[in-house]
């Protein structure tokens, strides 16, 4: 359910009202700022739980086969693939993006990289040397195109 970010802004002037001077009171455009930085780190942090759940899950699944079929050859592919997925996911910088990110697949090429992971640095394009443009129009230089 996405939280009512101009709500929790009123409640917080609301309550900054009754226990402050007016004089004391910040601008509404700072409430909502504040407000917007805990809704995102709050929506960061479930993102975090659910995803740690989830792994944390699969690991639980991938030990309790391996206690009782490891000597079971059918189930070796099945433990294989459970660890070559958690291997995937350390090794590719887009994988992680969508697991533990929550973020959506990148759709416009960084015009210095291409499209091609070029290691780790920062890139003008905030590409992040992965080649391709964050969603986020806001960080590309000058902001959106």
């Amino acid at each position: 359910m996405p939280i009512d970010v101009e709500g929790r802004a009123r409640e917080i002037a609301v309550s900054h009202l009754c226990c402050h001077s007016r004089s004391n009171v910040p601008p509404v455009a700072a409430i909502l700022a504040l407000v917007r930085a805990a809704v995102e780190e709050e929506r960061e942090a479930k993102q975090t739980r659910h995803t740690s759940l989830m792994c944390n899950s699969l690991r639980a699944w991938r030990n309790a086969i391996v206690e009782q079929h490891s000597q079971d050859e059918g189930w070796r592919g099945q433990i294989h693939s459970i660890d070559n997925t958690f291997g995937m996911i350390q090794k590719s910088s887009l994988l992680a993006r969508l697991v533990y990110c929550g973020e959506a697949v990148r759709t416009e090429k960084c015009p210095i990289h291409k499209g091609q992971w070029s290691g780790i640095g920062a890139c003008e394009y905030g590409c992040g040397q992965t080649g391709w443009i964050p969603n986020d129009a806001a960080r590309r230089p000058g902001g959106a195109k």
